[in-house]
């Protein structure tokens, strides 16, 4: 909006006058239109939440289309996808960062990024471990357990037998400490 434009002063009982008051009384200037004050004191805001709306409504419609097509996939109830674009979005927060000031101003939004990753892995971990998915440490010692006991029991070679033992062992430690 050019600045003359802005203010542009109005007779008192104008209906659109400004509905602000301040040492002098009523503001002189003419209200935003949609809005009961002037962009001195705070019209703007009123444009920006139309604004803000419609740019809402934008995406919704535009991907409106796109999200009912991707809710029908059979990996929905997997949340892996969504952890690692919210991942990104961190990433890419953290890469724009140029000084302190950045950080602080950029603090909240990834503060909160960062609960919602945590609350998508915690989803996801209930989901995988409804479906079956997930096996917990107990679980693994008590199959390997097994298996260990099956061997035992149809080997003779005691060598053999240490050998196998001791791969099965490290295969699932080494699993244990960097799952895939």
């Amino acid at each position: 909006m050019p600045i003359e434009q802005k203010f542009i002063r109005c007779a008192e009982d104008d209906p659109n006058r400004c509905q602000a008051f301040g040492r002098n009384g009523q503001c002189p200037f003419r209200a935003v239109e949609g809005g009961h004050v002037c962009q001195r004191h705070g019209g703007n805001m009123v444009g920006n939440q139309v604004e803000t709306a419609n740019l809402r409504n934008y995406y919704l419609t535009r991907y409106h289309e796109k999200v009912a097509r991707l809710s029908n996939q059979p990996e929905i109830k997997s949340l892996r996808d969504e952890i690692g674009i919210v991942r990104m979005i961190v990433e890419s927060k953290l890469n724009a960062i140029e000084d302190d000031t950045d950080l602080m101003l950029q603090s909240g939004q990834i503060s909160d990024l960062v609960m919602k990753i945590k609350a998508l892995v915690e989803s996801c971990d209930k989901i995988d471990f409804r479906m079956g998915q997930l096996l917990d440490k107990k679980y693994i010692e008590q199959f390997a357990q097994s298996i260990i006991t099956i061997i035992t029991e149809e080997l003779d070679d005691d060598e053999k037998i240490e050998v196998i033992i001791t791969r099965i062992l490290e295969a699932i430690e080494c699993e244990a400490k960097d799952p895939k």
